[in-house]
């Protein structure tokens, strides 16, 4: 359950890095 857990977070906050590198060019996480 846990690891589950952490794959959904890791996958939205990776979506949320892109999200910003979409909206704000030239950023760089």
């Amino acid at each position: 359950m846990q690891v589950i857990m952490f794959d959904r977070q890791s996958i939205f906050i990776h979506g949320m890095k892109i999200s910003l590198q979409q909206h704000i060019p030239g950023i760089s996480i």
